[in-house]
């Protein structure tokens, strides 16, 4: 199924890896508690953090979605814009499995002339749609980024696009 053959060091050599100097953070939650904490590190550390991370159980994890210029993941300090995304919530529909909406996804891009994202990734609770630029490309284009999420949530909106989830400081779950 399409919800397992993708992991976020693959996603990483993809869209953020591409880059030479920044940073990226991720931010990880507790899976059965309250506690969480968030961390910065250069580019160059991402495989080993994820992986250092990942090896130890009982977290979520989240990452950045675009590359910064600083210890910090605040939109102030964003560095390279990496692509746009929508976070799909679906999971309070009684009716919705991610095959569905999935097809849903498709079927909406179509209708709505609206490019294929790059990826579709299951999130646990729901669906990222990623499309990936070509390349990193600097923050002044922040105002014109903003739009372009704006109108990826209004048109995804009833398929469940969280509006919160569009700024360039996101973290996305792995």
């Amino acid at each position: 199924d399409f919800c397992s053959s993708f992991n976020c060091v693959s996603e990483a050599e993809i869209q953020i890896l591409r880059e030479r100097w920044g940073t990226f953070s991720f931010f990880a939650k507790e899976t059965e508690g309250k506690n969480f904490f968030q961390r910065s590190h250069p580019i160059k550390d991402y495989k080993k953090k994820i992986r250092d991370f990942t090896s130890t159980p009982g977290h979520d994890l989240y990452i950045t979605q675009n590359i910064f210029q600083g210890f910090n993941r605040r939109e102030l300090l964003l560095h390279k814009v990496c692509g746009s995304y929508v976070d799909l919530d679906f999971y309070n529909q009684s009716d919705a499995s991610p095959e569905g909406m999935l097809e849903r996804v498709l079927r909406l891009c179509e209708k709505k002339k609206i490019p294929l994202p790059s990826i579709i990734i299951c999130s646990g609770r729901g669906l990222y749609l990623k499309w990936y630029l070509s390349e990193a490309v600097p923050a002044n284009v922040l105002p014109k980024w903003n739009l372009i999420q704006s109108k990826f949530v209004e048109a995804f909106a009833e398929l469940g696009a969280d509006p919160k989830a569009r700024d360039a400081s996101r973290v996305l779950r792995v």
